[in-house]
């Protein structure tokens, strides 16, 4: 059996931001071998890549400040840990 932790970043847009993308956007899975009934534990690392967007007028990759939630899941509608994250 194969299962795909993965994680899932939601911007909380606010009002100045120029991030105009989908609200949830997938960022980093791994790929885990379980047998039935075995656990594993998994890490999955987010670099500043994660967190940024292309934008036009700059020609380039931006990040900006705000609050961010991590969501961590089997799949994008059973992801029961979360985690905020501010970006000054």
């Amino acid at each position: 059996m194969w299962n795909l932790p993965r994680d899932n970043l939601k911007r909380n847009t606010r009002s100045g931001c120029d991030w105009t993308g989908p609200e949830r956007e997938l960022r980093g899975f791994e790929k885990v071998s379980l047998a039935p009934g075995e656990t594993k534990h998994v890490t999955l690392s987010l670099d500043a890549r994660a967190f940024s967007y292309w934008d036009e007028a700059k020609h380039g990759w931006t990040i900006d400040s705000g609050k961010f939630v991590i969501h961590v899941g089997d799949s994008s509608e059973n992801t029961p840990l979360h985690a905020d994250l501010t970006i000054n």
